[in-house]
């Protein structure tokens, strides 16, 4: 238990190597240590290792089939390994009680993906209503009107998302790309460059190039896309 408690401490403070190593350590000594296990998952999940995290949450449960932590980091890195089915009906899995609004949001999120958006807005509307201030559920919510062609309620959702989660590359990204799409290029490069800011994405660098292509700043464009993906090849 104390070692358990070393690795979620290092975990904690951003120390993923040393967390790594101590998980590692843990299953040396007992491979049937499920809570290590968990650990590499989330360890896994948190460096972009999505299908690692998978293998190692699937791993854990075979052993606590019961625990709820990994059955839903499980359903987030089925999402991120782009693995939409899977994620669904890894949720599905999960009693009602046992979901908290963020997985639902998840949950809602590869409903999207999968094109069932019926569904993914009959998944959000409870989360809504008892959590407005959840960014991310009006970032899905933006992500449903998007697809149904509704770009004013597409932009609303995600000036909301952004307002809530002013740290949120992608709600920035998201907003700014439906406003140049709108032909609003000041406020959308506004919003890019805030996303760009925060965390550069091939969707905002690429939209930036797109507003500045509008408004007749081709060499802009141009050094936008450069810098955004390194020179262009043949």
């Amino acid at each position: 238990m104390k070692q358990s408690n070393e690795v979620l401490a290092a975990f904690q403070a951003g120390d993923l190597a040393r967390a790594d190593a101590l998980a590692r350590a843990a299953l040396a000594v007992d491979p049937a240590d499920w809570r290590a296990l968990h650990m590499l998952g989330a360890i896994a999940l948190r460096s972009g290792r999505y299908d690692d995290a998978v293998a190692d949450f699937e791993r854990t449960l075979a052993l606590a089939p019961d625990y709820a932590a990994a059955r839903a980091n499980l359903v987030v890195a089925l999402r991120r390994a782009g693995r939409e089915e899977a994620a669904i009906a890894a949720f599905a899995r999960i009693a009602p009680a046992e979901r908290p609004p963020e997985l639902t949001v998840e949950y809602a999120s590869a409903l999207v993906a999968s094109r069932r958006l019926d569904e993914a807005e009959t998944a959000l509307r409870g989360v809504l209503m008892a959590h407005s201030d959840l960014a991310a559920a009006h970032y899905v919510r933006g992500r449903i009107d998007e697809a149904r062609g509704d770009r004013a309620a597409a932009t609303a959702g995600y000036r909301r998302a952004s307002a809530l989660a002013p740290d949120d590359a992608i709600a920035h990204a998201a907003l700014g790309a439906a406003l140049c799409d709108d032909g609003r290029v000041d406020e959308a490069m506004a919003c890019l460059r805030r996303s760009v800011a925060l965390r550069p994405t091939g969707l905002a660098v690429w939209k930036i190039a797109e507003a500045l292509v509008l408004q007749g700043r081709l060499a802009e464009a141009e050094t936008a896309l450069w810098e955004g993906f390194g020179p262009a090849r043949d």
